[in-house]
């Protein structure tokens, strides 16, 4: 068989073929789903590197071959330069029409991208897979010609997406309109006319290694995908530069402002109408025009490319996964954005469920409930109104926060479950709901340099700690720069604050108020409390961003014993502001009683290896002397008050030391950010 592809999934599919590998045996070999597998090979997804290794390895490719294999998986080179996809098949070049333009005459600076690709070619391909590929040779010749005959280089390929850069905006539009002119008087024989999709976006950009990375590519590709067949789409930097310059056939129409997947900011579009061409389209594929509540991102994510690939493998093959990981880490975030992934997949809806403010497992379905709309009626329980408004929908709900309620949210995701073949859901806890259908996907902290070996310069921001605090830094101060006299600093701070996501933002937004050295000394010695304060609706402010920053220097302070048992205290249970230091004794009066019950309510046994403990080694959080001095009162006037409150013939209990034995299991006790003491577990 000719090996005249071009397409990536097409080359997959062959070659499994070949190798006589149902795609079910592959994706056992490779560890991922079906659909995973089915999508690659339709070309509607590309694979993750470490999933193309994999590929490479189970395809039976050659060791020397697995690293061209990737970066072909990855759209960096051409399928052509891979090997016949049918073992022992004779290599047969590829035509011209398909090849990237060279390197060096690539434009640099102010540059106009042009992004096309077909609409609906995932089912073309499954019920033609011939004659596609046949339509596939013409749309790319017919692209070309548009493409390079008014100045525009083409720099890749991605199955039947074309990505072309201009150093003209008036160029970049007048080979889209030919293009689409072309493609749409082309006799395409037995197969339904391609319905191709373009967009355009102008921005700065710089080749490297004959290849484009930075914003205005996500934007241009975003901007692609809200698009329809036939449909040409213009972002606000490319009107500007073309509107005195457009055909005198051509008009433009404002399409408004929309809110784009995985973009900051609302993107005004604009629509080009030719008299020969298609100008009525359905509503574009927008957030603004979908069925969802995600709110708008303030900031851009910054890494967790990998987690989001691995939690959307994980929902194709499950309907319930849950991202656990102790405060701090950016689950929320993390979730945000993958239902930002995953809106073209759920044809009902993607919706963020805040359980943070419920407090009683009763109100949950009425926080569902109203994120929905199902109206409450008194004739009919809310569960069941849910339950039957979710039962034939596609649906996905991220519920965030749920160990506020984690008896309850689990006994009501088990059900909604069980009743709805449909509906998934993507929760975020710091434990795991512990139910059946549950695929538990623990959140790491950001990833970190090693402080002994670090990097050079031009790699640190690889780390995605060090390229958090950056980006932060730079919005409170827009002349801040890592340099070499200043990097170890940087990369120092990250270090010391775990790679955890929130403090790594509370550090940044210091850096109008200190130099990178006087932040790392504060932090050196513990002086926690430097991350107070910051933008107003970061959480640092609020009961759990003081109680995470008092953990953080408890874990600084005492690192021998702290850095097994920090993760314990942070998960150990739901955090409370509490005033005790000591336990009350029975015979305390009823005020006292009762909210010494409450603090035990609170408490969770966690079991501490024998090695990691100290004699006497006090767990506590930096404070000034004076605080010790106010805990020993407070502990006299608790003494005080069991004294007065004694009854004949009682004997007092005995208030052990805020002290560790090497064998105790203990029981920890959760209190004010400002101070985590371990108490032993008294004897029965």
């Amino acid at each position: 068989m000719a090996e005249d592809l071009i397409s990536f999934g097409a080359w997959v599919r062959l070659r499994r073929q070949a190798l006589v590998v149902t795609r079910e045996e592959l994706a056992s070999r490779v560890g991922c789903a079906e659909v995973t597998i089915r999508k690659i090979e339709s070309d509607e997804r590309k694979p993750s590197p470490q999933v193309a290794e994999l590929l490479a390895h189970h395809l039976g490719l050659a060791a020397d071959q697995r690293d061209l294999f990737v970066r072909v998986a990855r759209g960096m080179i051409p399928v052509a330069q891979l090997p016949p996809a049918i073992p022992g098949a004779p290599v047969v070049s590829l035509p011209t029409a398909v090849l990237p333009s060279p390197e060096a005459s690539l434009p640099s600076g102010t540059v106009t991208f042009l992004f096309t690709d077909i609409e609906g070619s995932t089912r073309r391909w499954e019920d033609q897979p011939d004659a596609m590929r046949a339509a596939l040779v013409r749309h790319d010749a017919i692209l070309r010609q548009a493409i390079v005959g008014n100045g525009g280089h083409i720099f890749k390929t991605i199955g039947d997406a074309c990505c072309a850069a201009f150093a003209s905006a008036p160029h970049a539009l007048a080979a889209a309109i030919a293009g689409q002119r072309v493609l749409r008087a082309e006799d395409w024989g037995a197969i339904e006319p391609l319905k191709v999709r373009m967009a355009l976006h102008t921005g700065t950009a710089e080749p490297q290694a004959g290849d484009y990375l930075g914003q205005p590519l996500n934007r241009v590709a975003r901007l692609l995908s809200a698009g329809h067949g036939r449909q040409i789409l213009l972002s606000l930097a490319t009107h500007e530069l073309v509107r005195d310059h457009i055909p005198n056939d051509a008009t433009l129409r404002d399409l408004g402002s929309h809110r784009l997947k995985d973009l900051v900011r609302s993107e005004p579009i604009f629509q080009v109408n030719c008299a020969d061409l298609t100008a009525d389209f359905p509503p574009l594929h927008s957030l603004d025009a979908r069925s969802t509540n995600l709110p708008a991102q303030v900031n851009a994510l910054i890494g967790r490319m990998t987690e989001i690939a691995k939690v959307t493998e994980l929902l194709d093959r499950s309907r319930l996964v849950t991202l656990t990981g102790p405060g701090g880490t950016g689950k929320t975030r993390l979730a945000l954005q993958i239902g930002s992934e995953l809106l073209d997949q759920y044809a009902d809806g993607v919706w963020f469920i805040d359980l943070a403010p419920v407090s009683d497992p009763e109100q949950i379905t009425s926080a569902i409930a109203q994120t929905l709309g199902i109206p409450e009626s008194p004739n009919r329980p809310i569960r069941e109104g849910i339950v039957s408004w979710l039962r034939e929908r596609q649906t996905l709900l991220i519920l965030d926060n749920c160990e506020q309620v984690i008896v309850g949210a689990a006994d009501l995701v088990a059900e909604l479950l069980r009743s709805m073949p449909k509906l998934s859901v993507l929760a975020t806890s710091r434990i795991p709901l512990r139910i059946a259908a549950e695929h538990e996907y623990p959140v790491a902290p950001l990833g970190l340099p090693n402080p002994r070996m670090l990097p050079p310069l031009d790699q640190l921001s690889q780390y995605d700690a060090v390229a958090l605090f950056i980006a932060r830094a730079r919005a409170v101060r827009i002349d801040f720069s890592v340099t070499n006299a200043n990097a170890s600093a940087v990369a120092e701070i990250c270090i010391r604050l775990d790679g955890l996501p929130l403090a790594i933002e509370l550090a940044a937004a210091r850096i109008r108020l200190f130099s990178l050295d006087q932040l790392l000394s504060r932090l050196i010695s513990a002086r926690m409390q430097t991350l107070s304060g910051g933008a107003r609706d970061l959480p640092a402010s609020r009961p759990f961003g003081q109680r995470l920053i008092g953990a953080i220097a408890c874990s600084r302070r005492h690192s021998s014993f702290c850095s097994h048992a920090w993760a314990c205290l942070l998960v150990a249970g739901r955090l409370r502001q509490r005033r005790r230091c000591v336990e009350a004794p029975r015979t305390e009066n009823k005020e006292l009683r009762t909210e010494n019950q409450a603090f035990r309510s609170q408490e969770s046994e966690v079991r501490i290896p024998k090695n990691q403990c100290t004699a006497g080694r006090t767990l506590c959080s930096p404070e000034p002397a004076n605080t010790h001095q106010a805990l020993r009162s407070q502990k006299s006037r608790v003494r005080s008050q069991q004294t007065k409150n004694q009854e004949p013939g009682t004997k007092n209990l005995r208030h052990h030391p805020v002290t560790m034995s090497p064998n105790h299991l203990v029981k920890v006790h959760l209190v004010t950010s400002s101070r985590c003491h371990l108490v032993r577990k008294p004897s029965s």
